[in-house]
């Protein structure tokens, strides 16, 4: 497994790769909702991106997360925001 972290002006992308069988979102049955949700769907809903795809060489499989600076920025904040009510 090898994870890839860059961060810059424009954002944060998060590569996490691993050298197993590979997993196709296309081959994971619709109602089977982790990666399309815990992966996916909280990303979209963080205002960044990810992606499921093979990996290097075709084998294996990258999650690729993009947050974009000013989604990060908003998450930050809200995190900091609910820790201080705690």
């Amino acid at each position: 497994m090898s994870v890839y972290l860059e961060t810059g002006a424009r954002g944060v992308q998060l590569s996490v790769t691993d050298r197993g069988p590979g997993c196709r979102l296309d081959q994971i049955s619709k109602d089977r909702l982790g990666v399309r949700e815990s992966i996916l769907g909280r990303m979209r809903r963080a205002g960044g991106n990810a992606a499921v795809r093979p990996g290097p060489g075709g084998t294996g499989t990258e999650i690729l997360l993009t947050l974009p600076a000013a989604a990060a920025t908003q998450a930050n904040d809200e995190q900091h925001t609910e820790t201080s009510v705690r």
